[in-house]
């Protein structure tokens, strides 16, 4: 039975499918190397590129990528499981393939904290622009790259937090076998409001980000109504970078598709907003 392989579905929407023009157009966006620190953890916003491009590039410059990442994303889709893991082979881009590290996906599922929570499925990502739209960053910033792919579609805090020391437990063993990986959240912010209000709105929960408190920024968004796409994702990661002993967020770029779309005619009447964070 073949591998698993995932196919692009945002090449030439999100991004261009051109592998030159997409290696240069990322160049721009990531800009000069030797900004890079160790990481538990990132944020990166996940819309076209010439709308999130430039707030993605400047939030991964400063992460020392290692060869695992633990990619989560929103399920914008609604189909799959709630917590649903690519199971293995790999994902493809214009800059080439991507493995799955399948002992991850594997270890995640099996593992005391995630036993019962994941799912291994395909479903769940074959559609699903959020993860994707990341890839082509990391493959410029690591040549030899393995990711563990997680869709998340669950909205129960409890659930989420002990997906989140799963995690822990999953980066502590592959630090054990001398193996570091990164958790990285694709997340955008506000949709669809005024810019002042979006900003607003954004930063509520970016104080909860800065803060290292899970709960608090689960909370907000319920509470504010912040129809930021990845709460729930970036909620289990905060879970996990708690865990893992962080000590610090730093937001590195905060903005909206009113600014960064300016010459293509943005609305400044209706905008997404984005924003990347480090932990560490």
């Amino acid at each position: 039975m073949s591998e698993p392989a995932r196919l692009p579905v945002a090449a030439g929407k999100f991004y261009t499918a051109k592998a030159a023009a997409l290696r240069s157009e990322l160049e721009v966006f990531l800009g000069q190397a030797g900004l890079e620190q160790p990481a538990l953890g990132c944020m990166l916003p996940h819309a076209g590129y010439v709308f999130s491009g430039k707030v993605a590039g400047l939030t991964l410059a400063r992460v020392a990528v290692p060869e695992t990442v633990i990619l989560l994303g929103p399920n914008h889709t609604g189909l799959g499981p709630s917590l649903s893991l690519w199971p293995g082979g790999h994902w493809h881009t214009p800059l080439g393939n991507v493995p799955v590290d399948g002992e991850g996906v594997e270890s995640l599922m099996n593992s005391p904290e995630g036993a019962g929570l994941f799912t291994a499925d395909t479903s769940a990502h074959l559609r699903e622009h959020s993860l994707e739209v990341i890839l082509p960053f990391l493959q410029m910033r690591r040549e030899k790259l393995r990711i563990i792919p997680l869709c998340v579609c669950e909205y129960n805090l409890d659930k989420l937090a002990r997906a989140g020391r799963a995690l822990a437990a999953l980066a502590r063993s592959l630090r054990e076998a001398g193996r570091a990986s990164l958790l990285l959240t694709s997340s955008d912010m506000s949709h669809y409001l005024p810019h002042e209000q979006g900003q607003k709105l954004d930063r509520l929960a970016l104080e909860q980000i800065e803060k290292l408190d899970p709960e608090g920024l689960f909370q907000v968004c319920v509470r504010e109504k912040i129809s930021m796409c990845g709460f729930a994702p970036m909620t289990m990661m905060l879970c996990a970078c708690r865990e893992l002993g962080a000590a610090r967020c730093h937001t590195v770029a905060h903005t909206s598709s009113g600014i960064t779309g300016r010459a293509y005619g943005a609305d400044m009447r209706s905008v997404v907003g984005y924003a990347g964070a480090v932990i560490a």
